[in-house]
């Protein structure tokens, strides 16, 4: 079997090196894309300069391109919109837009360089992490046209460990398969087990393992973040004349600052938290963390956040408030205006990453989330979810999927004239379909780490772990 790793920077590239060294003796083939300036070969491919060398040469013709693109694969408009390198990061720090020209030019070139990467090496099967703009997902949508496995690596969301993904949904390989295979267990086996995994992985006050780094106090000056910034200054890999990266060496340097700013313009109504949980009707909505593939990729028509809550604003019934709580890991990317906007809707109350969150949605008539794992814990607690994104647990029969401003307005209504201070039963005592889920989730967890910074990232630990993970999945696709 020939396997393609496309390690996203260099402590992946470690890890994946490491995986492929394992596997060719086992007598698996090996190749590597690599994101950085470098010269194609038989076993490497690097698509930076293959798209770099495509531009300049000036021997594309876009226009008759992006319309053969269009035609032949899905999702073009989420690939280049959700790109944060081309669209976010430029918004973020104030440069200046790329056109649109310029972002069809890099989509269209890269799209023709990794057509003729698969049919050069034809890989059986390509290991990376989750896609998230052009750089991954042209590279998705080519290989899914020839029926060629794309696998996405990442955190459990349950507990420690990874799930190894075939889309861009967070939904682990062979989940329908394995939950498909609990129907014919006996109701109470399955709702015992589901319950030890509640127990012990999806505790109410404990902090998700793979939030453990990210989820810590943005400090401007540290010395992992002095390594951090030295090394990209001085001993990053170089851009090629044309670079899907704007601006990489200073952004390394201004990401401090700007985020250090952003804390001190941030202004949030905690104090108030207490008397409006205990007196109002309210619903929760748990902001996510951008820009990351659970906002711009699992909820692409709702990636506008702000837009979103003020639109649930304008719909929710007049007697009801929405708490808009912040997520523990957004150490300085969102910026002031983003609450400053919020704090003249009367009927939002924006609550810091302090506040428990899964205490704060208990009395809650709801929870509204994107991808947020909070969904998952509500639905465990029996508390209505209202998701506006796709992943793992989205497509459970009790969750509301609202897509226009109507039903949005419908479910929020209906909602609110329900009863929530009845105590609730647990959830998954009457949802077979939740612990089967949890249950199948848990089974397709395999030992590993995939939280970049952690010091056992690229330790032979877990590179044994990848290793076993991937001859277990190709023995059984």
């Amino acid at each position: 079997m020939k396997i393609s790793f496309f390690p996203r920077n260099r402590r992946q590239s470690f890890l994946f090196e490491g995986v492929a060294d394992r596997l060719k003796d086992l007598g698996f083939e090996c190749g590597f894309i690599y994101p950085r300036v470098g010269e194609s070969s038989n076993s490497s491919f690097y698509p930076e300069s293959e798209v770099s060398n495509k531009i300049v040469s000036g021997e594309i013709n876009y226009l008759n391109e992006f319309k053969r693109i269009c035609e032949t694969y899905e999702n073009v408009n989420r690939i280049i919109q959700s790109d944060r390198e081309i669209n976010y990061f430029p918004f973020y720090y104030g440069d200046k837009a790329v056109s649109r020209y310029e972002k069809i030019k890099l989509c269209c070139a890269f799209f023709i360089c990794y057509e003729s990467y698969i049919d050069k090496f034809k890989p059986d099967l390509i290991v990376s992490e989750m896609v998230l703009g052009i750089l991954d997902g042209a590279l998705f949508e080519v290989a899914k046209t020839r029926q060629i496995p794309y696998l996405g690596i990442r955190p459990s969301k349950t507990k420690e460990g990874v799930v190894i993904c075939d889309n861009p949904y967070d939904r682990p390989i062979f989940l329908e398969k394995t939950i498909q295979a609990l129907k014919i267990k006996d109701e109470k086996l399955l709702y015992k087990e589901a319950i030890q995994i509640v127990r012990k992985s999806v505790k109410p006050n404990a902090l998700p393992h793979y939030m453990k780094r990210s989820g810590r106090k943005h400090r401007l000056f540290t010395l992992r973040a002095i390594r951090s910034l030295f090394r990209v200054l001085f001993f990053a890999p170089k851009s090629p004349k044309v670079s899907i990266y704007q601006h990489r060496r200073i952004n390394a340097f201004r990401e401090a600052i700007v985020k250090t700013w952003n804390i001190r313009g941030w202004v949030f109504n905690d104090d108030e938290i207490s008397t409006i949980s205990s007196k109002h009707k309210f619903f929760v909505y748990a902001a996510h963390f951008e820009p990351e593939a659970s906002v711009q990729v699992r909820a692409f028509e709702f990636s506008d956040q702000l837009a979103l809550i003020k639109q649930i604003s304008r719909l929710l019934p007049p007697d009801c408030i929405l708490i808009v709580k912040d997520h523990r890991g957004n150490q300085g990317f969102r910026k002031p205006i983003f609450y400053r906007e919020l704090s003249h809707s009367y009927n939002v109350i924006c609550a810091s990453s302090k506040i428990n969150l899964r205490e704060l949605i208990q009395n809650s008539k709801g929870v509204i989330t994107l991808t947020g794992r909070v969904g998952l814990e509500a639905m465990i607690d029996k508390i209505p979810v209202i998701a506006f994104g796709k992943t793992f647990w989205t497509d459970l029969k009790d969750v509301f999927k609202p897509k226009s401003p109507e039903e949005i307005r419908t479910v929020l209504t209906s909602l609110s004239r329900k009863d929530s201070s009845a105590k609730r039963e647990a959830g998954l005592k009457s949802n077979l379909d939740l612990c089967r889920l949890l249950i199948a989730y848990e089974q397709l967890t395999y030992p590993g780490c995939f939280i970049q910074g952690a010091d056992e990232f690229t330790s032979d630990e877990n590179i044994e772990n990848y290793s076993n993970a991937l001859k277990d999945i190709c023995s059984r696709i």
